[in-house]
């Protein structure tokens, strides 16, 4: 008896657990709806106000001053249109906008974003060109004493940046970045999940001047004069992410953090051929975003760093590349 109550339980216990995990309640579709509502068929109009940077910084690896580089530009202003899985965003800066350009010089920028995004993969694609750089910290340099107030100006100097990120989402069926990021889909509950990202990127760099400061220069070693260099790079890059969600507010943080290899190549007045490499370099991109996102109706705050490293083993020289953007929108979905 004891025997056929042991059985019995058994029996149970399987066709319970084999109807539970084919019931509706636990099937995906059903836990990516009570997760995440999608809008595959609204027009998303998006103006928005950012602040966006590409600064570099350039070090000696021993001991001696990190030279910071910034562009003369502060708030710019752009749309964003998606349907469906595609969005394009262009922006450019206000008229008159930056620091007193007889201190800081003059810098012109340009910005466009191409987005891909899918349920399971979403991918990025940047173009970014700056124009007339200043060394921020210039009393640290000689010839920035003697020149103080003003900054060291580089107006000939340019860099130009194209990268495509491509990633997965592991718990896609409850976390949604573009709820976060894109808004053509709404995070409904608080979920998190891996994320796998694959980062290329080539970033340019050229001045008819050398970069670095005369007096400075015997510390980079061979290249310390160089005026230009070209440096692609690809990347693997695992991260998480987690989106807190209370009514229809929401705040959502990321971090990929990873590494890949470089291949480099520069040029200098005194080169007598271009000088190439190859190094293993870090690289962290991190966003954040929190707002109000309804039905129709969103708006908030975004932020992004992309950072990665530049080293270079055949001389004293690390360089620092930084992508910042800073967005502040509100947008209706039609």
């Amino acid at each position: 008896m004891q025997g056929r109550n042991f059985y019995c339980k058994v029996i149970v216990t399987a066709f319970c657990t084999v109807f539970l995990f084919h019931s509706p309640v636990f099937s995906a579709p059903d836990v990516e709806k009570a997760y995440i509502t999608h809008f595959p068929e609204a027009l998303i109009v998006k103006p928005f106000i950012s602040m966006t940077s590409m600064e570099f910084s350039i070090e000696p690896r021993e001991t001696g001053t990190v030279l910071n580089y910034k562009p003369n530009v502060f708030a710019n202003y752009g749309v964003s249109l998606a349907y469906w899985i595609f969005g394009v965003s262009l922006s450019t800066k206000f008229d008159n906008n930056g620091k007193d350009p007889a201190v800081y010089g003059s810098s012109s920028y340009f910005d466009f974003q191409f987005n891909y995004y899918g349920r399971y993969l979403g991918a990025d694609l940047n173009l970014a060109v700056y124009e007339g750089y200043y060394i921020d910290n210039s009393t640290a340099v000689p010839e920035g004493i003697a020149l103080a107030p003003e900054k060291i100006r580089f107006s000939g100097l340019r860099t130009a940046m194209i990268g495509l990120n491509v990633y997965y989402i592991v718990d896609h069926e409850k976390l949604s970045l573009t709820a976060a990021f894109d808004h053509s889909a709404k995070q409904n509950r608080s979920a998190g999940s891996w994320l796998l990202m694959i980062s290329y990127n080539q970033m340019h760099i050229k001045s008819p001047e050398s970069i670095i400061p005369v007096s400075l220069q015997s510390l980079y070693g061979e290249i310390g004069d160089f005026n230009e260099g070209g440096f692609a790079t690809l990347a693997f890059l695992p991260g998480y992410v987690y989106s807190f969600v209370w009514r229809n507010f929401y705040f959502t943080a990321v971090i990929f953090l990873g590494a890949g290899f470089q291949v480099q190549g520069y040029n200098s007045p005194t080169l007598e051929q271009r000088l190439d490499a190859g190094a293993t370099v870090l690289k962290v991109n991190l966003r954040f975003s929190f707002g109000y996102n309804g039905e129709r109706f969103f708006s908030g705050l975004s932020f992004v760093d992309d950072f990665s490293t530049i080293a270079n083993k055949q001389s004293n020289m690390n360089i620092n590349a930084q992508l910042l953007s800073v967005m502040l929108f509100a947008g209706y979905r039609f």
